[in-house]
């Protein structure tokens, strides 16, 4: 188990070691979720999708002609 100290501005830094060991690299972005009082969750980027916002126009296109709207 390792302390962590949170800044005046909330900032958890994480240690080099967990990140590493979590797959976080240096200016990648992570999911954190509170699952208890006492738990965080980081889910490291690697597991989202990366699409655009003319990739989800697109796909929801396809659908609407599917359904004939």
């Amino acid at each position: 188990m390792i302390i962590v100290k949170a800044t005046k501005d909330n900032t958890i830094c994480i240690p080099k070691d967990i990140a590493e060991r979590a797959g976080i690299k240096e200016r990648d972005h992570a999911l954190i979720r509170v699952k208890d009082e006492s738990t965080i969750e980081i889910i490291p980027r690697k597991y989202w999708a990366e699409i655009t916002a003319d990739e989800i126009e697109e796909v929801g296109e396809e659908i609407s002609r599917s359904l004939g709207i």
